[in-house]
């Protein structure tokens, strides 16, 4: 067995999407040559960390002698399964490459050992940016790979994965099976309950009071570009939009308590989050695309509302 890190304290990462593998204190860095990366990692298990997108957490990664991989993700307990060469790249040097099943091309790393804190580590690096950090390499006699004809992939469990579960900080590897699978079902149904509570929020928020007011606010919006611009809204679009508001305040007429009041809510609602973006707009001596789209997207959403309801939008004859 041959060991990167003998003593040191490791640092555990951060989960967070965001979270990096630092290169600060890195000292001695190395770029391996084909050679050198096929010795490290041919025939091994490597275990450490990754930091890229999604994937932020402890892992580890079994290069077999005859080009297959697996990798272990530890925070979801998921493996995934493919193959791996050594070949040299474009941007000068060799590396390691690697794709996963129906997959059509390899995506291509530079290796390096590094010391940091007194112990050294292998590392991986993408784009300038280290995605892999790797403390511990093993021989994978424990672990073996099998990928048959029709790519079905078998992984046999033995003391690795016991000595992985135990790493994670668990007893055994059922425990952390156990555990992964609990988290897992949880996140399930934390995410659906979620779910369920925004889409009743959702269908609370759609009140008379509020469909009445959201009404009156897009009317103002578009009344108020009307008279302050020439661009953006014709004459027959605003008899339109004054025809359509006035049906929904007579649709809730009877449904709410005071339209004098939902109307005055309003205009404190459009005068605290419209009405300076409306003056500026109004301030423009030229057409502007994106202030036309901005219209557009308040007059369907007046229409729509008017659908919902069942009031036409073909009436333009009453007005305020």
């Amino acid at each position: 067995m041959k060991k990167l890190l003998i003593s040191v304290a490791l640092i555990f990462l951060s989960l967070n999407i965001n979270a990096a593998i630092s290169q600060s204190g890195i000292t001695n860095l190395k770029q391996l040559n084909g050679n050198q990366i096929t010795e490290l990692i041919s025939g091994n298990t490597l275990t450490g960390y990754i930091s890229d997108g999604q994937f932020q957490g402890k892992i580890a990664v079994t290069y077999g002698a005859n080009g297959s991989f697996a990798i272990l993700f530890v925070p979801e307990d998921k493996l995934y399964y493919g193959s791996w060469k050594v070949r040299s790249l474009a941007s000068g040097g060799e590396g390691n490459c690697i794709k996963g099943f129906n997959v059509p091309s390899y995506t291509c790393y530079n290796w390096f050992t590094g010391i940091k804190d007194g112990g050294k580590y292998a590392y991986v690096k993408r784009n300038g940016q280290i995605i892999f950090q790797f403390h511990k390499v093993e021989s994978a006699n424990n672990q073996k790979v099998k990928i048959n004809s029709v790519k079905e992939k078998e992984i046999k469990e033995g003391d690795y994965w016991e000595d992985v579960a135990k790493w994670a900080g668990f007893e055994n590897y059922e425990e952390f099976k156990k555990d992964s699978d609990d988290r897992y079902y949880a996140k399930q149904k934390a995410e659906k309950d979620a779910y369920a509570k925004k889409k009743k929020e959702r269908e609370q928020s759609k009140t008379p009071n509020s469909e009445l007011l959201n009404s009156y606010v897009d009317y103002m919006v578009i009344k108020n570009i009307y008279e302050g611009s020439s661009y953006y809204v014709s004459y027959s679009q605003m008899k339109q939009v004054e025809a359509v508001t006035k049906s929904i305040e007579s649709y809730y007429r009877n449904s709410v308590s005071s339209t004098d009041s939902i109307w005055n809510s309003a205009v404190s609602s459009y005068e605290m989050k419209y009405a300076g973006k409306i003056n500026s707009m109004n301030s423009f001596s030229a057409f502007n695309s994106e202030f036309s789209g901005f219209v557009d997207l308040y007059i369907m959403g007046i229409n729509s509302r008017a659908n919902r309801l069942g009031i036409s939008i073909s009436n333009t004859v009453k007005d305020f």
